[in-house]
């Protein structure tokens, strides 16, 4: 009789410690699950900045009519190295796409462009060479851009050490050009919204669980510009564009 009961107890007690792992192993389990569910998110948020090539641009200037005379001028436009610093805000929505919006500022100089703005002027005008150097001599410039845009992104290798990735993005760009002669305390400002396009490529590097450095490059456009006016029985056209690239690092975090 003692043996069957110390059988049945010994029987009730290896049940109790089964069931009691078990239990125990699917509250494990779940828990983890539920944490696993919290910390995952297919949202994300990018910090960048980095260094902005001179711009590329182009521009044309036709002149018609007895007063001013049938003229022409291009020139190839420069402008000087710069900054730029941004944000993104994106979402994943497959294992390789994702879409994002973004605000990117960058600043630049134009001491290149203002020098070869001076000899078409200067040519325009016909004034002697060393008159136009002493006036661009005097010019202090600075350029500044506010970019609105959205992207869409593929990665090549979402889940790997390096992962590679290209985009292509579309946008508004808000321009600030300001320019003073302190000879003759001539000052000008100059605010004008343009469209714009752009491309990047890049390759970013998981640090740990959600967060991840990355380096890229971007090519930025914007679309040509003509404008024109009449004076008097004369005319006069302009046509301008410009293309400029950047290089970008940064960190992004899911969240």
């Amino acid at each position: 009789m003692k043996l069957k009961q110390l059988m049945a107890s010994a029987m009730m007690v290896g049940m109790i410690i089964t069931f009691s792992a078990d239990a125990k192993a699917q509250t494990y389990f779940d828990s983890s699950e539920v944490v696993s569910n919290q910390t995952f998110s297919n949202r994300y948020v990018s910090l960048f900045g980095g260094w902005v090539d001179r711009n590329q641009g182009s521009f044309s200037l036709d002149t018609a009519g007895p007063g001013i005379g049938d003229n022409s001028f291009d020139l190839d436009l420069e402008t000087d190295p710069g900054f730029g610093v941004g944000f993104a805000i994106g979402r994943t929505f497959s294992s390789n796409w994702r879409i994002e919006s973004e605000f990117v500022y960058r600043n630049q100089s134009l001491d290149d462009l203002v020098v070869d703005a001076g000899d078409l002027v200067g040519d325009f005008l016909g004034a002697d060479p060393a008159d136009v150097d002493d006036v661009v001599d005097g010019i202090s410039t600075s350029l500044n851009t506010y970019t609105l845009a959205a992207n869409i992104v593929y990665d090549f290798k979402p889940c790997s050490n390096f992962n590679p990735y290209v985009g292509f993005g579309t946008g508004v760009q808000f321009v600030g050009f300001r320019a003073t002669q302190s000879d003759f305390e001539v000052e000008a400002e100059v605010n004008y919204p343009t469209v714009i396009y752009q491309w990047m490529a890049g390759v970013s590097k998981p640090l740990r669980q959600n967060s991840e450095v990355f380096v890229e490059y971007r090519g930025q456009g914007a679309f040509g510009s003509t404008a024109s006016a009449s004076l008097g029985p004369d005319s006069v056209s302009v046509a301008s564009s410009n293309y400029k690239g950047s290089v970008f690092a940064g960190f992004r975090r899911n969240f």
